[in-house]
Parts: C-alpha cells; sequence; structure tokens
C-alpha cells in the first residue's frame, strides 16, 4: 500500500480544488490496481464520505475505505 501523506500542507486557496489536483496527480503516478491511503486532516477537508466517493469517481479511482480518527482521515482507494 502506497501512503500519501499531506495531514501538514498548508492549503491557501480552496481545500475542494487541492484535494482534487491532488488525487489527480496521485492517480497519474500509479498503476493499475495499486492502493492508497491518502492522510488528511478533516478540519481542511470537511467532506461526508459521498463526496469522497464522488471526488475520486471522477479522477477514475474506486472508493475503498474512510477512517477518522483523532482529527485525521485516512481514504484509502486503488486505481482501475
Amino acid at each position: 500500500m502506497i501512503i500519501e501523506d499531506q495531514r501538514k500542507i498548508t492549503c491557501g486557496g480552496d481545500p475542494f480544488n487541492y484535494l482534487l489536483s491532488t488525487l489527480k496527480g496521485i492517480a497519474l503516478d500509479i498503476n493499475r490496481g495499486d492502493t492508497v491511503n491518502l492522510l488528511l486532516m478533516a478540519d481542511k477537508f470537511p467532506y461526508d464520505v459521498e463526496k469522497f466517493k464522488q471526488i475520486l469517481n471522477f479522477v477514475k479511482l474506486d472508493f475503498v475505505d474512510l477512517k477518522k480518527n483523532k482529527g485525521e482521515l485516512s481514504i484509502v482507494f486503488k486505481k482501475r
């Protein structure tokens, strides 16, 4: 599993666009079937599981799991 730690980012712009851009970049860098665990801070990305699923689907990634723990998000997904 690939770990992508984005917890320490300082996003001055729109968090949605940052997340979309990050996921597009990851999608380009990984191979089909690769699993990624993206770590984020929940306060910067206050979306529900359905919103994350929609964003992942848009960039052709498959949602696997979402966990929230002590203000942190762990989003696991795969490349189709």
